[in-house]
């Protein structure tokens, strides 16, 4: 059994010896040119296949995506569809930034506050033009390093708390203008910087405060005169051919009281209006030549002539300020004139405005005083001012109620050789 297996094999064996000879012997020649046929093929097919790719990607590489896309084959257009459609929606979104980003630029170029933003590091990001204005930064502050622009220890110690983190505020002068400086951080940015112009603020709390020490010494000063005369007649200490000095001295001090809490009443009238009332038709010179009438007595006193030139001018305008306006301004030249001096009251109509001028030749004001003239209770001469009665108030009155009227007032003077007010509706 075992014989006819290892027989069978051997047919087997030599069966497949022979044909792989037959088959070599009928094929062996034709082998290398198949071969170099595949390989044609295939060179033919990357060579197509390449040179097919290229003319599909062309027309892409080459479509003009600013302009309209359309597709060179139906295959393309999903494609194309789907590009126009991203391309419009990227288009709305730059748009919206770009809008976004001009109207922030233009609120913080219009701010008159002043805003310097930083990045992490402590450089200069952007400054606006009331920050450049203030400070008169560099036109390239842009890429400095803050500490470059402002020198300042505090300062800069403030600017890093805020790139840090932390909020800050500062109080800084720069020439004759006063800003409260506020430092805030930006999450993922740096800081930003804001300057206030307080300048106006500061000076109005400095007045005011000057104001209320100087109301409190005004009245302190009459009141303790009236209470010393009237505790001294009151003891009996007074003989009685001395008597009526000492009434006078109490009735010209309640008189100085009075007219001094008059005028603290209508300046803080006037406070309380941004404009005056306007009601009344008035005419000027009528007003001129009244409060003329009503000082004749003051001015045969100090021995000063008041002249009065006047057209018919009416203005439309609260009629008891215009009284007070033009008394005050008599009064004030009649009072710092010099014996035997001279007032010239001038109102005329001139270019479409109404222009009143009062002029004298008095005491004059000195030039380092000129710009302090129409401040509150402030004087030039105040031995003058207390010999007169003045209550270092009716120029600021005056003040007031040119602007409340919407007018302009200016003032000329030479020490010792006179005045000249200009007020202008």
């Amino acid at each position: 059994m075992s014989m006819l297996r290892l027989a069978v094999v051997s047919v087997l064996v030599s069966s497949t010896a022979i044909s792989f000879v037959f088959y070599k012997q009928l094929f062996g020649g034709a082998l290398p040119f198949v071969a170099a046929i595949i390989l044609l093929i295939i060179i033919t097919d990357i060579f197509l296949a390449n040179s097919l790719a290229k003319k599909i990607v062309e027309p892409i590489g080459k479509a003009d995506l600013d302009g309209v896309l359309s597709a060179p084959y139906d295959e393309l257009a999903p494609l194309v569809k789907t590009i126009e459609t991203h391309r419009k929606q990227i288009a709305k979104q730059l748009d919206i930034l770009r809008e976004r980003n001009d109207t922030i630029h233009a609120i913080m170029e219009n701010m008159s506050e002043g805003i310097i933003m930083l990045d992490k590091k402590g450089v200069v990001i952007s400054a606006n033009k009331s920050a450049a204005a203030f400070f008169e930064l560099p036109a390239n502050v842009n890429g400095k390093n803050i500490l470059e622009v402002f020198r300042e220890l505090e300062f800069s110690v403030l600017a890093q708390g805020a790139i840090d983190g932390h909020r800050a505020e500062l109080g800084m002068k720069q020439g004759d203008k006063t800003f409260r400086v506020f430092f805030g951080p930006i999450a993922g940015v740096g800081a930003i910087i804001l300057f206030m112009d307080v300048t106006e603020k500061s000076r109005s709390e400095m007045l005011r405060r000057e104001f209320s020490a100087n109301v409190s010494h005004e009245l302190k000063t009459p009141l303790t005169t009236i209470y010393g005369n009237a505790e001294m007649l009151a003891g009996g200490m007074v003989n009685d051919e001395d008597k009526t000095s000492f009434y006078d001295k109490i009735k010209n001090e309640a008189e100085r009281m009075i007219a001094l809490t008059e005028d603290i009443i209508l300046l803080s009238s006037l406070d309380e209006k941004s404009r005056a009332e306007l009601s009344d038709n008035v005419d000027l010179a009528a007003i001129a030549a009244e409060s003329i009438r009503a000082l004749e007595n003051k001015a045969l006193k100090n021995s000063v002539s008041v002249k009065l030139v006047a057209e018919e001018t009416e203005i439309t305008a609260n009629r008891t300020q215009m009284y007070e306006l033009l008394l005050n301004l008599i009064d004030n030249a009649i009072k710092y004139n010099k014996p035997g001096g001279k007032v010239d009251v001038c109102i005329y109509r001139k270019k479409g405005r109404i222009r009143i001028k009062v002029s004298d030749t008095g005491i004059g004001i000195p030039k380092e005083d000129q710009g302090r003239v129409f401040e509150r209770f402030y004087r030039v001469d105040r031995s003058r001012s207390k010999h007169t009665g003045g209550t270092g108030l009716g120029l600021a009155i005056v003040k007031h109620i040119v602007l409340a009227q919407g007018g302009s007032i200016g003032m000329k003077s030479k020490a010792g050789e006179g005045t000249e007010i200009k007020v202008v509706f």
